[in-house]
């Protein structure tokens, strides 16, 4: 359920298009997942660019 996410889950609308962005000290996968995105994280000004066109 999201609304256990509270304050670190904000959800916002950009050209037409949702966009949801969730605050954390770290995040857990199951065993299907990997985190290995987490090595190449992108700064937020960077991907809110993206997002934007």
């Amino acid at each position: 359920m999201l609304s256990g996410f509270s304050e670190n889950l904000h959800i916002a609308k950009v050209n037409g298009k949702y966009v949801i962005l969730i605050e954390g000290e770290a995040f857990s996968f199951d065993k299907s997942a990997s985190p290995e995105v987490f090595l190449q994280t992108d700064s937020l000004e960077n991907v809110l660019k993206r997002i934007g066109k």
